[in-house]
């Protein structure tokens, strides 16, 4: 399934686009399947809004016609840049209170979470390429389109055992990671359990 929704108007604009891009460029334009195809794998990936707006503006700033890898990079920049903007709306809004005015009613629950952010943060989010590996991963089990345009860019690499487990060694580390990330629950616990421990030896 699709991870967004794009409506037919959406579909026929990236369309558009996809033509306008490859005109302006010299290229020959897309068929009509591997356009499709293009569209779906934005689709995976990016709203239909972002895929638009860097597919519209393409042309301003590349000479080559736009690649599935390309558009989505652009994308993914282009919503970065609008929830960096957002939050710096947030910060310089009066009526927002800053953190440091804030006197969170469990201190301990506040340490909590902010622990859990910060291994967040330094974790860093997923490499670009991961939805890519993880569909290497899982071969024979994901959809047609993804298979067809991991097929695609990957070719014989595809059928050598040494680069597939390479990439699976690539998906299980970095879940491995995700999943020992700490809960603000299990810290919470563990500090609460260290304050009687310290209370009762205290004592």
């Amino acid at each position: 399934m699709p991870r967004y929704t794009y409506e037919p108007s959406d579909h026929a604009q990236i369309i558009q686009y996809l033509g306008l891009a490859a005109d302006l460029s010299g290229a020959r334009p897309l068929g009509k399947e591997s356009a499709k195809h293009f569209v779906d794998l934005l689709r995976e990936e990016i709203p239909a809004y972002a895929a638009i707006t860097v597919l519209r503006d393409w042309p301003k700033r590349h000479d080559k016609p736009p690649t599935v890898q390309g558009v989505l990079k652009s994308a993914r920049d282009l919503l970065e840049r609008q929830q960096e903007r957002r939050r710096a709306d947030i910060r310089n809004d009066p009526s927002v209170p800053k953190a440091s005015e804030v006197k969170p009613a469990d201190p301990d629950m506040a340490d909590a979470v902010d622990r859990a952010m910060k291994a967040i943060f330094a974790l860093g989010p997923r490499p670009d390429a991961f939805w890519e590996w993880e569909g290497i991963a899982h071969l024979d089990t994901i959809n047609f389109t993804k298979r067809r345009y991991l097929e695609e860019k990957y070719g014989d690499r595809l059928k050598d055992p040494d680069f597939i487990r390479g990439i699976k060694d690539k998906v299980r580390n970095r879940i491995y990671l995700e999943q020992q990330l700490p809960k603000p629950s299990d810290l919470l616990v563990r500090k609460r359990a260290a304050k009687a421990d310290a209370w009762e030896y205290g004592a």
